[in-house]
């Protein structure tokens, strides 16, 4: 009857249903395991001209970084599903903490011991700062290349009252960081830092392997300053944005004095507080505006000091050596937290988007580098007297860093 033949043909219908949706779910199973996962970019530095921080309008947000100002939120990489199959259900990350585990851990451990710069303490300058730095170079030996401390002492600073009148200049007072470790290598391209070498953890950065107490989570443990080096000349007709060259990048942790001064701030917030130093104050306020603001990014400031400077030495040299240089459209910041809890902050100048006559001035100083003993310095440019005195963020010297011996960064690693 024709009841009956619908039944059947109902049945049929229902079976070949059936077996299509489970070959569909056996073919998702096989196939996604085998799907690799396209790992999102973390700085807001890289990528297209249109998403650079330096095009946006200084009112604009940076879109390109995950991260309000201030924020310990994690950065968290993005993972590309295909429309096909769903997603596996992961729990949710705790927003206080960051993610590390790429497909290339295991490469990128081995490029980071590869392309570390060891510490000479031949290098260092004795002084009353640091007891531990108090290591003679008489002993008649030559110094290999390499990095070691520098007191906050050796660079003057600005010394107030009313400094845009009188103009007066004093040496600095402690650093606030410490200087800890340097990596460096050779790359065709920029690449992402943070998606290139992991972190340190705490146990490599820290004394005791313990975090330092901030209390103000605006603050970071730790402070990367990263130098992208173009090696390439310069066209005056295309400038680019990328291109040949190096990476050199300082990593700076807290120090015992600052952690003390920046958490009676935090308990007493008073503008007054004579206990806490107005480079504390400012450097907190930096802090807190420097991912969103071009205006407080651009008073982050270098000094660059090299030794050897004589009669022989480049007229680029001649005229700014020693001087404060503030970088105001090729920086950026970014920040975040570990999975062990410890904040860190990444300033990063690409110097492949130096005009013309700087960025010449550079690649005309990279052959000379492996003769050369360069102290760097860095601070926060003050400008108030309640600012005032300035000192000097965290500083290092760089010692006969020879650029064509330096390792190489793998293809698969660039991002």
């Amino acid at each position: 009857s024709t009841s009956k033949v619908d039944a059947v043909l109902g049945q049929e219908s229902y079976n070949k249903s059936k077996s299509m949706t489970t070959s569909g779910n056996t073919n998702t199973n096989l196939v996604l395991p085998k799907k690799k996962k396209k790992m999102g970019r973390f700085s807001p530095c890289f990528g297209s001209d249109s998403s650079d921080t330096d095009s946006l309008p200084e009112s604009a947000p940076e879109s390109a970084s995950p991260l309000a100002s201030g924020s310990t939120s994690v950065l968290v990489p993005s993972v590309s599903v295909p429309a096909s199959t769903t997603a596996p259900q992961k729990p949710a990350l705790s927003p206080t903490v960051r993610t590390s585990m790429t497909i290339h851990d295991k490469k990128r451990r081995e490029f980071a011991s590869k392309c570390s710069v060891k510490r000479n303490s031949q290098l260092c300058v004795t002084n009353d700062e640091n007891d531990n730095d108090k290591e003679s170079s008489k002993t008649g030996a030559t110094p290999s290349a390499g990095w070691c401390p520098l007191p906050g002492s050796h660079f003057l600073v600005r010394k107030g009252p009313n400094y845009t009148r009188n103009k007066k200049k004093a040496p600095s007072g402690p650093s606030l960081y410490e200087p800890v470790h340097v990596h460096a290598f050779r790359c065709e391209r920029r690449t992402s830092l943070l998606d290139t070498l992991p972190i340190p953890s705490v146990s490599q950065l820290f004394r005791g392997e313990k975090l330092p107490q901030i209390d103000d989570e605006r603050i970071p443990h730790l402070v990367i300053i990263q130098y992208q080096i173009p090696s390439e000349q310069p066209s005056m007709v295309n400038n680019t944005n990328d291109g040949k060259g190096g990476q050199l990048i300082f990593y700076f942790v807290a120090s015992e004095n600052f952690c003390k001064q920046s958490n009676a701030l935090l308990k007493n917030c008073h503008d007054d507080d004579d206990e806490v130093s107005g480079a504390v104050k400012l450097f907190t306020q930096w802090c807190s505006h420097c991912e969103e603001s071009k205006a407080w990014r651009s008073r982050f400031k270098t000094i660059a000091k090299v030794r050897q400077e004589n009669a022989d030495s480049g007229s680029f040299l001649r005229r700014f050596n020693g001087k404060p240089m503030l970088v105001k459209e090729s920086s950026s910041v970014q920040r975040g937290t570990t999975e062990e809890g410890m904040r860190f902050l990444e300033y990063t100048v690409n110097m492949h988007k130096w005009a013309f006559v700087p960025k010449k001035g550079i690649v005309s100083l990279v052959p000379q580098v492996l003769k050369m003993t360069i102290d760097l310095g860095f601070t926060i440019e003050a400008r108030e007297d309640r600012e005032l005195p300035e000192v000097i963020l965290a500083s290092i010297t760089m010692d006969k860093i020879k650029p064509n011996e330096l390792v190489h960064l793998p293809s698969e690693l660039h991002v």
